[in-house]
C-alpha cells in the first residue's frame, strides 16, 4: 500500500482503539443508533482483511517513477477522450444527468488522485458499454462509443493498476489482490465516515463530548489537503507527491 492507503487504515484502528477505552465504550456500545456498534465490527474486520490483502502483494509499490508516470498519463489520455465523448453524446439526447458524470475538464482527471482516478475511470468504461449496447446505441456509435473503446479504456486503466500495485511475489492471484484492495479500502473510507456522522449522536449522553472529541483527533487526516483539518475533506486524500523520474 503507499501511503496514503496505509494512513487510512491506521486512521481506522486508531479510532478503533479509542473506542474500546472503557469510558468511551459505556458511551456507545448496544445504544442507539445500534448501526455504529455494528460499524465498529465492521471497520475492524475491513482493516484486518486489508492489511491481509496488502501483505500479499509483497512489498511496496513497484515499476520506477518514470513507468507510473507514462502509465498515469495514458489513463487520463483516453479517459478524458472517452470522457469527452459520452459527455457529447449523452447531451444531445438531453441525458443531462448522466452527461454531467463525465464532464470533467482534462485538468480535473489530471488532478484525481491515483485511487480515485481508477475508479473513476472503472466507471467511464462500464457507462460506456452500458450507453454502446442500449437504446441509443446508434447515437452512441456516431460518437465513437463501442465497446472497444471502453475496452481502450479499461486496458489503460488496468495498466495504470498493475505498475502501481503489482505483487513482488508472482503474478499469481495479482488480479485478485489488484482489484480487490481498491474495493476493501473504498469501504473503509465509506464506513469511516458513517462512523463520523453517526459519533454526533452521543454528544448529549453523559461522556459524550469527550468520546467525539477524543475519536475525532484519533482518525484525523494527517496528508490533507496543505495540512488543513475540515472534515468534510478527510475522506479525499492528498496522495503523497510522485518523486521525480530516474
Amino acid at each position: 500500500m503507499n501511503a496514503r492507503q496505509s494512513h487510512l487504515v491506521a486512521r481506522a484502528e486508531a479510532g478503533l482503539v479509542i473506542l474500546k477505552k472503557p469510558e468511551h465504550q459505556a458511551v456507545w456500545k448496544d445504544k442507539k443508533p445500534l448501526r455504529f456498534t455494528k460499524l465498529t465490527v465492521e471497520v475492524a474486520e475491513l482493516a484486518k482483511t486489508i492489511k491481509s490483502e496488502a501483505g500479499k502483494q509483497g512489498l511496496a509499490l513497484t515499476g520506477s517513477a518514470k513507468d507510473k508516470k507514462r502509465e498515469r498519463k495514458e489513463l487520463v489520455d483516453s479517459a478524458d477522450t472517452l470522457a469527452k465523448a459520452m459527455t457529447r453524446c449523452l447531451r444531445s439526447v438531453r441525458n443531462e444527468a448522466e452527461a454531467d458524470k463525465w464532464d470533467l475538464t482534462t485538468s480535473e482527471w489530471r488532478d484525481l488522485p491515483d485511487l480515485d482516478l481508477s475508479e473513476k475511470a472503472e466507471l467511464l468504461a462500464l457507462a460506456a458499454v452500458e450507453l454502446a449496447k442500449g437504446p441509443q446505441k446508434d447515437k452512441a456509435l456516431e460518437y465513437g462509443i463501442d465497446e472497444e473503446a471502453a475496452a481502450a479504456t479499461e486496458k489503460e486503466r488496468m495498466d495504470f493498476v498493475v505498475v502501481m500495485n503489482l505483487p513482488v511475489s508472482s503474478l499469481a492471484g495479482r488480479k485478485v489482490v489488484t482489484l480487490g484492495l481498491p474495493a476493501l479500502l473504498k469501504q473503509l473510507r465509506e464506513k469511516l465516515g458513517e462512523m463520523k456522522d453517526l459519533i454526533l449522536q452521543f454528544r448529549k449522553a453523559a461522556g459524550g463530548e469527550a468520546l467525539i472529541t477524543a475519536f475525532r483527533e484519533a482518525t484525523k487526516n494527517r496528508l490533507g489537503n496543505g495540512g488543513g483539518d475540515d472534515e468534510e475533506e478527510e475522506d479525499e486524500e492528498t496522495p503523497p507527491p510522485t518523486p521525480p523520474a530516474g
